[in-house]
């Protein structure tokens, strides 16, 4: 079961940070990076952690209809899709505490889990700082092909 599995980042082209409790997760391999909704922003720092998404579904949803097992599911397949997680052969989950804290960010969530991709930059994100830049003009103008 998905769920219950335990995840890391797919690989060192992998880059997250955190705004203020928001993520932009960059993939420098092909340029894209991804905006979640703020449940989404939770459930990314709980598998980018280690933690299994299972390990935060003990919040009532009864108070927060919004957190079904399957809108958790679907996102966490979605970030399996985009190639931004893999599946970790480990069970070593994440510091004690932090499933808490998790848990009560999600109770309080107000979007469900959804995720937002965007290649817009993705040209700058590949280009070659050095090489691909069109002289009088510099970084970050990339050269016409």
């Amino acid at each position: 079961m998905i769920l219950s599995s335990r995840f890391a980042l797919a690989s060192d082209n992998i880059v997250s940070e955190s705004f203020d409790g928001e993520f932009v997760v960059v993939d420098l391999t092909f340029g894209k990076y991804f905006s979640f909704s703020d449940s989404g922003n939770v459930i990314w720092q709980a598998v980018s952690s280690g933690l299994s998404a299972a390990e935060l579904l003990g919040v009532d949803q009864s108070k927060n209809p919004l957190l079904a097992v399957s809108e958790v599911e679907a996102f966490v397949l979605r970030l399996l899709e985009a190639g931004l997680i893999v599946e970790r052969a480990d069970t070593e989950g994440a510091a004690d505490g932090l499933a808490d804290s998790l848990r009560e960010q999600l109770q309080n969530a107000a979007e469900k889990p959804d995720i937002q991709v965007f290649d817009d930059l993705a040209d700058l994100f590949l280009a070659d700082p050095i090489h691909d830049v069109e002289e009088p003009a510099g970084w970050p103008v990339v050269r016409p092909t």
